[in-house]
């Protein structure tokens, strides 16, 4: 419910940070779209998510495979 749109994105990947949160349960993909959820999950410092919603784990996979993933240490 705290990525309500693309605005949201910023501040709460900086309390993600922050706080040190690894973990996401995901369960309505819906409240984003596509590629502002990867970006999301790119720029956050989540681990692992979990997620009842069919497609999200295609959505990463297929992203990554095309190299969109590089590993950033802050």
């Amino acid at each position: 419910m705290l990525l309500e749109g693309p605005e949201t994105i910023p501040p709460m990947i900086e309390f993600i940070k922050k706080y040190h949160q690894y973990f996401q349960r995901m369960d309505d993909k819906l409240f984003l779209g596509k590629e502002e959820l990867l970006e999301f999950l790119k720029a956050s410092s989540i681990a692992m998510i979990t997620s009842s919603e069919p497609g999200l784990d295609e959505w990463v996979a297929e992203d990554q495979i095309h190299g969109a993933w590089t590993m950033t240490y802050d």
